[in-house]
């Protein structure tokens, strides 16, 4: 999800208004692509942020947390497991800061 807008510059530049393209960039794979172009691109500011916290699961999930809690419905919908939502925090992401970074699933 890619969002672009235009910002107006009220700061007189050479006795004219500036006007910027801004572009939001949600993927490592949407940066590549954006500096693959062959206009010249500008890179102000860049802040890699981790996932929020939703239902007991940095959201989005990861491939790794979405693959468990596949597994963990199948488990519930044969009748193995009881219903495990909510989910546990601790069981799911093991309460590792580093897995509010994992890459997030593309399911």
């Amino acid at each position: 999800m890619t969002g672009c807008s235009r910002l107006q510059s009220g700061l007189p530049y050479w006795g004219r208004s500036l006007e910027y393209a801004q572009t939001w960039l949600h993927s490592e794979h949407e940066l590549q692509k954006l500096l693959e172009r062959p206009e010249k691109v500008c890179l102000n500011l860049r802040i890699r942020l981790p996932r929020i916290i939703a239902e007991g699961i940095y959201w989005p999930p990861s491939a790794r947390v979405q693959k468990r809690i596949n597994e963990l419905m199948r488990a519930f919908e044969v009748g193995e497991i009881a219903d495990p939502r909510p989910f546990s925090f601790r069981e799911i992401e093991e309460f590792n800061i580093y897995t509010a970074f994992e890459a997030i699933s593309e399911e």
